[in-house]
């Protein structure tokens, strides 16, 4: 069903291209949710794949960096030993705004990730919709820290 109407928005952003409401059902139709990112970031954690990692980021945080594969790498590099359990642990909230056409979503999560050396938490947040600017939908930053709260290392855009 989702398909359908995400195939129906699409048709009709062509017809009515600047249509803010249109555009902003459209990013939100096709998030496919925090567990399913979740479970893409963790296989990509797991193989360091730093490629997986890119396609998440939003447009913007890719313009930001000045390598953003180099910044990923480093970022892979933080994880001490080989992962052997990670899940979903908790939303640690999100921001909606709307109005006058205008739509805003972002989501933040935390992910537990479990090494043969130690435990880690990875902060993502997410721009689900944004139609004033639509290069900042996808992933925008990812933190990681240990269990005490020690950052260390920041994906950020």
């Amino acid at each position: 069903m989702t398909k359908i109407i995400i195939s129906i928005v699409s048709f009709l952003l062509i017809l009515f291209p600047f249509s803010s409401t249109l555009s902003g059902a459209y990013q939100q139709l096709t998030f496919p949710g925090v567990q399913e990112i979740t479970s893409d970031i963790i296989d990509a954690v797991k193989s360091n794949d730093i490629q997986a990692i890119e396609e998440m980021l939003s447009e913007e945080a890719k313009q930001r960096m000045e390598n953003p594969q180099k910044a990923i790498r480093e970022f892979l590099k933080a994880f001490d030993g080989e992962v052997i359990e990670a899940r979903y642990l908790q939303s640690a909230g999100g921001e909606t705004s709307s109005g006058m056409g205008y739509v805003y979503k972002v989501e933040t999560w935390t992910i537990e990730i479990k090494t043969t050396k130690s435990t880690y938490w990875l902060s993502t947040t997410w721009i689900i919709a944004d139609t004033r600017s639509p290069q900042h939908v996808g992933m925008s930053s990812m933190l990681l820290s240990d269990i005490e709260d020690n950052i260390l290392a920041e994906l950020y855009a």
